[in-house]
C-alpha cells in the first residue's frame, strides 16, 4: 500500500456524490417504476376481469331473451295453426307465406338473429327469414345441405328440447345454430 498514490479530491467528491446522492435516487426511481408497473398490471387485470364478467352477463341476458323468443314461437300458436292448416289442405305456398311473414315480423328486427329457420321435417318443408343486411343468396340451400343433416342426426338421438349446434362452412354459419324442437316426432 505504500506505493499507491492518494486519489484526487475531485475524484473523491465525485465518488461520494455518486454513492450518497445519485445511487439512492436511481434505486428509488427504479423501485417506483417497478411498483407503478406492477400496480398498472394489476389494475389492467382487474379491468379485464370486470369487462369479461360484464360481457358474460350480457351474453347470459341475450341467451335468456333468445330462449324466451323461441318459447314464444311455441306458445303463440301461429306456427301450430299454419301447420294444422297444411295438414288439412297440403298447399306449401300458404305455409311458406304465413311462416315467413311470422318470422320476419318476430325476428328480423332483432340484432341477435342473422337468420331464423323453421323446418317441418316430416314434410321436408323449410321456411326462413333473414335479418336485413344478411346475404340471402344460397341461404336456404346452404341450410338444407350443411346444417339440416347435422340437425337430423342430433334429433335422431334426442327428443324435444333446446340444443346448440356449431355449424361451420361459410361465414354465414360461423355462429352458433340454435335448435329447438316444437313438435316431437321421431319420423325423420
Amino acid at each position: 500500500m505504500r506505493g499507491r498514490k492518494p486519489g484526487s479530491l475531485r475524484t473523491g467528491l465525485a465518488l461520494a456524490a455518486l454513492v450518497c446522492w445519485l445511487l439512492p435516487i436511481l434505486i428509488i426511481t427504479v423501485s417506483a417504476g417497478v411498483m407503478l408497473n406492477a400496480g398498472y398490471n394489476e389494475s389492467l387485470r382487474r379491468s379485464v376481469d370486470a369487462d369479461a364478467l360484464a360481457a358474460m352477463g350480457q351474453a347470459e341476458l341475450r341467451l335468456e331473451a333468445v330462449i324466451e323468443d323461441s318459447k314464444a314461437v311455441s306458445y303463440d300458436g301461429v306456427i301450430r295453426r299454419t301447420y294444422r292448416g297444411y295438414q288439412l289442405n297440403p298447399v306449401r305456398f300458404f305455409v311458406y307465406r304465413d311462416v315467413t311473414e311470422y318470422l320476419a315480423q318476430e325476428f328480423t328486427r332483432n340484432s341477435s338473429y342473422r337468420a331464423v329457420f323453421i323446418s317441418f321435417l316430416a314434410e321436408d318443408l323449410h321456411t326462413y327469414a333473414a335479418a336485413p343486411g344478411t346475404a340471402k343468396q344460397n341461404l336456404l340451400r346452404h341450410y338444407t345441405t350443411e346444417v339440416l343433416p347435422a340437425v337430423r342426426e342430433l334429433l335422431a338421438q334426442q327428443d324435444t328440447g333446446i340444443y346448440f349446434l356449431s355449424a361451420a362452412g361459410s361465414c354465414i354459419w360461423c355462429a352458433i345454430c340454435w335448435i329447438r324442437t316444437l313438435n316431437p316426432t321421431r319420423r325423420w
